[in-house]
């Protein structure tokens, strides 16, 4: 936890010293493109004020596992289901007018899987702390247009739950 906390410090540090305490590193379970699951791994920092509102980014990282129905085996009647990993990536404008980081937020997402699809829409959810404490959780959807080849256009929902930590 030592290397990552100072790579998110160091992050922070280089928007401004004073936002470097306000570092929040967000991990859960979601779902993504037409309701595919997958595990997620984000990073956010504050960055300023407008209009009353404060705004933080947001980077993440995430993989979702779609179910590919094989080819069936020499001998058999029926293919198997295989597990294709898809990378993700997402970046989120996050605007709340708590202070604390406690409370709802929302704001414009864009996000690509490995390059190939583009997701452009916003991001809405609430968050929390376990007490006074530095963990929390969150619970958060998504609704975003998707950008990319012909077999992979339309809206995708997403719904993502997990715990957050803020250094």
């Amino acid at each position: 936890m030592t290397l990552l906390r100072t790579l998110a410090f160091a992050a922070a540090a280089t928007l401004s010293p004073a936002l470097a305490q306000n570092v929040t590193m967000w991990g859960g379970l979601g779902t993504e493109l037409f309701i595919v699951p997958g595990v997620r791994l984000g990073l956010s920092a504050p960055v300023g004020q407008v209009s009353g509102l404060n705004m933080a980014v947001r980077g993440t990282a995430g993989v979702l596992v779609v179910p590919l129905v094989g080819d069936p085996a020499p001998g058999t009647q029926s293919g198997g289901v295989l597990p294709f990993p898809l990378v993700t990536g997402d970046f989120d404008l996050l605007l709340s007018r708590d202070r604390s980081g406690v409370g709802f937020y929302g704001g414009p997402s864009v996000g690509t899987v490995m390059g190939q699809a583009w997701l452009f829409g916003a991001v809405a959810g609430y968050t929390n702390t376990f007490g006074s404490g530095t963990w929390g959780y969150y619970v958060e959807g998504k609704l975003r247009g998707i950008v990319g080849p012909a077999d992979l256009r339309g809206v995708s929902p997403g719904l993502h739950l997990g715990v957050t930590y803020r250094f």
